[in-house]
């Protein structure tokens, strides 16, 4: 009955460890007093239209680096009719 369970055990350890991770692919990122709204949406307009965009290459000098790219739009409908915001 125990060599059973090592058996199971062993297969279960191969099939876990065989499968791909994705450990490393979590987003990260540095500029976070430009990209507000990405933390919080109830700041989307704040600063009127806004087109902004970021590319972060990690681990630049190795094959398959995480990359990640950000492009954020902002529109401020009021604004693009011509209305001014009440001051």
């Amino acid at each position: 009955m125990r060599r059973i369970y090592f058996t199971g055990l062993i297969i279960l350890i191969g099939l876990i460890t065989s499968q791909r991770g994705y450990s490393q692919s979590t987003k990260y990122i540095s500029q976070f007093s430009h990209f507000q709204s990405y933390f919080n949406p109830g700041l989307t307009g704040y600063e009127g239209s806004t087109v902004r965009g970021f590319v972060r290459n990690q681990w630049s000098g190795f094959e398959g680096a995480p990359k990640t790219y950000f492009f954020s739009t902002e529109l401020d409908f009021g604004e693009l009719s011509g209305e001014r915001d009440p001051e």
